[in-house]
């Protein structure tokens, strides 16, 4: 992390390009198809209403996790590039014979990250930003900015030309990825991909703190498995926010000691100039009330803490 643009964080608006595809969904059948596969219940949704969502395996796995922005013929789908190509795919086999398109448009439309610290969040009114988490806002003939939660921290998406000029203009400097990684991290937002899709139900994402899940709509692919656990079950491990002195990497797990089975795993990982690890980790409560050390040698402790959308 460069410890230049880390200490902007506290005095000046940043922006980040980031590393997600944009999937183009648009036609006449665009919600109704779309709200059949999502977990959130879309029809639901206003004009301006962005929303965090998830497609998932019959299991009930979170498979792809984006945000899904209403344009004015369908939507766009953001999520890791990496994970591109499969989520279209799939989505392509479920078309049949709505009157649907399905594509990757990242070549022309890309998405930036905008992050206010807390001394400057008016500034956003007077940049017509969104005002409330998970609204959108066009604030130029090609860009739309969609707030990420309550926080000011925006995505810009639109034309990579447009945003530049944007940028430059409200004088917003550039910070690099792994400092964005850390504003993810400590405001609990998880991406999914590679080896973490397919791995974790929803409500270890804290997807049901985000008005994410429905659970009063018709069907969609793992509905039953995500469903039974909120009336019959009890969710067990949960995402949490994490901090240690030690260095500690994404893929890495957790035990309550070494010969213990393992208690989770860190699913995105970043150390501060000062040498502090920020971790997001899904953790076995259970297994938290007793302690966590990493399971490979040597043992790290960890400071785990709830992510800003827990909710009682």
């Amino acid at each position: 992390m460069n410890p230049e643009t880390f200490r902007l964080l506290t005095h000046a608006a940043v922006s980040c390009p980031l590393d997600l595809a944009v999937i183009r969904v648009e036609g006449p059948d665009a919600r109704d198809f779309l709200h059949g596969q999502c977990t959130s219940h879309l029809k639901r949704l206003g004009p301006q209403d962005a929303v965090r969502t998830a497609w998932c395996t019959p299991q009930g796995r979170v498979s792809f996790l984006f945000w899904l922005v209403p344009t004015a013929t369908g939507y766009h789908l953001l999520l890791p590039a990496s994970e591109a190509t499969r989520c279209v795919q799939r989505l392509r086999m479920f078309v049949l014979r709505a009157k649907v398109e399905v594509e990757d448009i990242s070549a022309t439309c890309q998405a930036h990250g905008l992050n206010f610290p807390a001394t400057l969040s008016a500034q956003t009114e007077s940049l017509s930003l969104p005002a409330e988490a998970w609204r959108t806002t066009r604030i130029s003939p090609s860009l739309v900015a969609v707030r990420m939660e309550s926080a000011p921290r925006f995505l810009l998406i639109g034309e990579p030309a447009e945003t530049a000029k944007w940028l430059a203009r409200h004088e917003i400097a550039t910070v690099d990825p792994e400092t964005w990684r850390y504003l993810d991290i400590r405001h609990g937002h998880v991406e999914i991909a590679g080896g973490y899709a397919n791995a974790f139900l929803p409500q270890q994402l804290n997807l049901d703190f985000q008005d994410t899940l429905a659970f009063d709509k018709g069907c969609y692919p793992g509905q039953e498995i995500i469903a039974r656990l909120k009336y019959r079950g009890e969710v067990k491990s949960r995402l949490l926010v994490g901090t240690s002195g030690s260095e500690i990497l994404a893929g890495e797990k957790f035990a309550a000691s070494p010969q213990a089975p393992t208690g989770g795993q860190v699913l995105a990982s970043v150390r501060d100039p000062g040498g502090t690890t920020h971790l997001l980790a899904v953790v076995d409560l259970g297994a938290l009330a007793t302690g966590l050390v990493t399971a490979d040698s040597p043992a790290r402790t960890v400071r785990f803490e709830r992510t800003p959308t827990w909710q009682d």
